[in-house]
């Protein structure tokens, strides 16, 4: 299964682990990895071996966000053609049980991808920031919409102060009813498994 630069994809008994390998931009993610994640999903939806996917990132760092060197390529955020928010769709219509390992900042696009997951696993320290307005960016109307329906409303400082640990227990802790029988299911009778972060580089 191939996938774009950018991503790791490995495959262990039922559980497959999506990584973010770009540690020299702490794991931005570039208008080629928002392109080919639709792509990636339908693979792993389409293999029967798979009943899990875990999503993290290599060197003690989630994502720190879209690429913003590539900004231009992203598309707009306010309608559903934006490849940040088709990549999010796809995420958050995975058929299969989607876990967010968060390692460091998990900051702007970094968030929509956690957001987009069932679950979310929070290492100690930990820091989350929605700051795209820092750059006059709007954030995307569906990412919003859930970032509330999971975090409640947000203080105004959310958006646009440094990225900060203080909203780890809210982001981390929610997942819908149907989505934990999702992760029921589909984990039954997979080997038990427990979280294993990835290594840093080299």
């Amino acid at each position: 299964m191939e996938v774009t630069d950018g991503f790791e994809l490995a495959i262990d008994d039922h559980v497959a682990t999506l990584t973010l390998n770009r540690p020299a931009t702490r794991n931005a993610v570039t208008a080629a990895m928002w392109r080919a994640l639709p792509g990636i999903l339908a693979d792993l939806a389409a293999e029967p071996k798979v009943r899990v996917l875990l999503l993290t990132g290599v060197g003690g760092t989630f994502c720190s966000g879209a690429d913003i060197s590539e900004i231009h390529e992203l598309g707009d955020n306010d309608d559903d053609t934006g490849l940040t928010v088709v990549a999010e769709h796809a995420l958050v219509t995975f058929p299969k049980p989607v876990i967010a390992m968060i390692e460091g900042y998990c900051v702007g696009g970094g968030c929509q991808l956690a957001l987009a997951c069932d679950l979310r696993i929070a290492a100690t320290g930990a820091r989350f920031g929605v700051t795209p307005a820092k750059l006059g960016i709007v954030y995307p109307l569906s990412s919003t919409r859930r970032l509330a329906e999971i975090a409640g409303p947000p203080p105004r400082s959310f958006c646009s102060s440094p990225p900060s640990s203080s909203a780890q227990n809210t982001l981390c802790a929610s997942v819908s009813s149907t989505r934990c029988a999702r992760l029921r299911t589909c984990a039954s009778g997979s080997t038990a498994w427990r979280p294993r972060w990835p290594a840093g580089p080299g």
